[in-house]
């Protein structure tokens, strides 16, 4: 007796991409035909797709992609080595992230996912040093599905976290492990390099110990370069969600010690929103001030320029 198969290929030319068709969802499994950006349909020939499957879109180059909230599932390298990807969001939906999902993503800038993962593989964004901005939409209250994906995202990386009260942001410094060989005893010690190994432990749950993190700051004081340590604090005092009257005063006060060697780049970035603050809260004072706006000028940065040059006559 034939059987009938659990799935069949399907082009569909309206998308440019290959799908599986099962009898009740659809799987998009690869690009039938060159595309300079992907749009993933919800449903095709009245099936909803709910997958990415294993290596659907590996090594394609496109910028843009954009993934319905029927999806549930990217599939273990389903988007790796797509060099030319800058940023995406996730689909509301989305549950599991595979092994190696968006491995190498070498322009990936920016990842925005919702809090409905409940699997995702440490290594899912392994080696997007260039993935410096992450967004989650925490619609259930689950900052902990971000714990895995830090774990091995060894650069700077900045969190931003929106939840029915608002938004706040913190800073995930760099952090690396050197392995030292112990001859005699046959054995490899670790030894960590910089305090984001540790600010990426604070996750509890589905919570994020924002108490800890705070404390957390004075080793990062010791281990992190200042521009480091100056961006961990100034994020924080920028959306100061849960922040404790010390934890202010501790920040403050290490940047107000430290304020060129931790602040400058702030000028060189044209930072307003930061430097607004740091001279608000009397932090950077006018004899800071000719360092800064030569920072600036050096960058381009006109507006900050500008700004500066106003906070210096505000200050006589």
């Amino acid at each position: 007796m034939e059987q009938t198969p659990t799935s069949f290929e399907y082009n569909d030319l309206y998308s440019g991409l290959r799908f599986a068709l099962f009898p009740d969802h659809a799987e998009v499994t690869g690009v039938a035909e060159s595309l300079f950006s992907v749009e993933v349909p919800a449903e095709v020939n009245g099936l909803p797709v709910t997958r990415i499957a294993p290596h659907a879109f590996e090594g394609q180059a496109v910028p843009e992609v954009w993934l319905p909230d029927s999806v549930t599932e990217i599939a273990a390298y389903a988007f790796s080595d797509c060099a030319a990807l800058q940023e995406i969001e996730l689909p509301a939906d989305l549950s599991v992230i595979g092994p190696y999902a968006f491995y190498h993503c070498k322009a990936l800038e920016a990842v925005t996912l919702h809090d409905a993962v409940t699997d995702a593989d440490n290594a899912a964004f392994l080696a997007c040093e260039n993935l410096r901005e992450m967004t989650l939409l925490a619609d259930h209250g689950n900052y902990g599905c971000l714990k895995p994906i830090l774990s091995e995202l060894f650069h700077e990386v900045r969190v931003t976290f929106e939840d029915a009260e608002g938004r706040f942001s913190v800073v995930f410094p760099e952090y690396f492990i050197e392995y030292i060989e112990l001859p005699e005893a046959r054995v490899f010690d670790e030894d960590t390099h910089g305090s984001g190994r540790v600010y990426r432990k604070f996750f509890n749950g589905k919570t994020f110990d924002i108490a800890s993190y705070d404390n957390h700051f004075t080793i990062a004081c010791l281990k992190d370069s200042p521009a480091e340590a100056g961006r961990v604090a100034v994020t924080r005092l920028l959306s100061p969600r849960g922040m404790i009257a010390s934890a202010k005063e501790r920040y403050e006060a290490w940047l107000a010690a430290h304020v060129q060697e931790a602040c400058l780049p702030f000028a060189a970035a044209g930072d307003e929103e930061a430097l607004t603050y740091l001279i608000n809260a009397g932090i950077l004072k006018k004899d800071d001030l000719p360092v800064f706006l030569d920072a600036a000028r050096k960058s381009g940065r006109v507006q900050t320029v500008v700004r500066l040059m106003q906070a210096a006559r505000q200050m006589g």
